[in-house]
C-alpha cells in the first residue's frame, strides 16, 4: 500500500511506515525496545517534517521493507537483522545530513 500510494504521486504515507514498524515491535514483544524505538521515531518525524526526503531514500526504504518481510517469512533471523541494520543505517545517514543542513542554516550559511 505504501509503494502504490507513493508511486501514484502522493506524499510518502508515513502513517503506514509507522504501522509497519509497530508490527515489528509488537512481534518483538519487548516494551524496553519499543520505548527506545518510539523515542528515535519522534526525532525522525520531527526532522522529516522540516526537510524534503530524497525519492531514492524512499524507494530504498520500501525495498528494505520488502526484503525484511521476505526474511521474516523465510524465518531467517540473520537476513532480517542484516536488512534492518542496513535500513537503520540509511535512516541514520539521512538524519545526520538533515541535522547538518539545519546547523548550516542556523549559522547563516544555508541557501
Amino acid at each position: 500500500e505504501s509503494r502504490t500510494s507513493y508511486e501514484s504521486g502522493r506524499r510518502f504515507p508515513y502513517r503506514l511506515d509507522l504501522a509497519f514498524h509497530q508490527c515489528l515491535l509488537d512481534a518483538a514483544a519487548s516494551p524496553r525496545i519499543a520505548d527506545q524505538v518510539r523515542l528515535v521515531q519522534q526525532q525522525v518525524i520531527l526532522l522529516r517534517s522540516r526537510h524534503e526526503v530524497d525519492p531514492g531514500h524512499t524507494h530504498a526504504s520500501m525495498d528494505d521493507h520488502d526484503r525484511l518481510i521476505d526474511a521474516i517469512d523465510a524465518r531467517d533471523p540473520d537476513r532480517a537483522a542484516a536488512v534492518m541494520a542496513t535500513h537503520l543505517d540509511r535512516v541514520r545517514d539521512q538524519m545526520v545530513t538533515a541535522l547538518a543542513e539545519d546547523e548550516l542554516e542556523s549559522n547563516g550559511h544555508g541557501a
